[in-house]
């Protein structure tokens, strides 16, 4: 027992767990700052940003696909619909299919006019959030980041803006108009709560089904 209250008495090594933790932590927040700010690049062929994306998706050959694609599968809705319990009268039946056809034709030309102006207003939304001063204060971070910058006015800046408040911020911004880029493109919206929970999910299997082996002592040894 004297023993055990001895051991108990001694002062415990010093820990680096917390300045582990610490860099850990830098690093991701820096990280996620790099590729937030990929989303509101500027314009660049170079690049896969929302305002590229949306200034490729606005012009006049995109909008043809549109009504392309749109026309051909309000036709084959149509056809294949009224083609499931035709009229017995030929000619009738032949003028229905032909008449919602036209119809097709019509509604297909809206929904692809729909479409030109939904990508200008995505346009107009993505150049508002990357010329916005906001995003300029914040874009800071990641050019001092990406250069391995460190200066006394980024410290100063950085003690001005909540920069976990301005990532959540940039960050649902971005996935916001992603969706709706998506929505535009495939007519399906993006899940990204669902692909959230499948790499978090990932993640656990990772850490619990692998085990990491480190042989300290031949690391003394060296």
């Amino acid at each position: 027992m004297d023993k055990f209250i001895t051991y108990l008495r001694q002062p415990l090594p010093k820990s680096y767990a917390a300045h582990a933790y610490n860099n850990l932590s830098m690093s991701l927040q820096r990280y996620t700052i790099i590729r937030i700010c990929s989303f509101w690049d500027s314009y660049g062929l170079d690049r896969k940003s929302i305002p590229t994306i949306a200034s490729l998706l606005n012009t006049a050959k995109v909008a043809n696909e549109i009504f392309k694609e749109q026309e051909d599968w309000h036709n084959n809705l149509v056809v294949n619909t009224h083609y499931l319990n035709p009229d017995p009268d030929p000619e009738i039946q032949a003028s229905i299919v032909n008449d919602n056809v036209n119809r097709g034709k019509i509604d297909a030309k809206k929904l692809a006019i729909n479409q030109v102006q939904k990508i200008k207003k995505i346009r107009k939304k993505a150049n508002v959030v990357a010329n916005s001063k906001r995003y300029a204060e914040f874009k800071k971070f990641r050019d001092h980041t990406a250069h391995n910058l460190e200066s006394e006015s980024q410290k100063s800046d950085a003690a001005k803006i909540n920069l976990l408040n301005e990532i959540d911020y940039f960050r649902d911004e971005a996935f916001t108009l992603v969706n709706e880029l998506y929505l535009y493109v495939c007519g399906v919206g993006y899940d990204f709560e669902e692909e959230s929970i499948f790499y978090a999910n990932s993640s656990r299997s990772l850490w619990r089904n692998c085990k990491f082996n480190i042989d300290l002592k031949s690391e003394k040894e060296t």
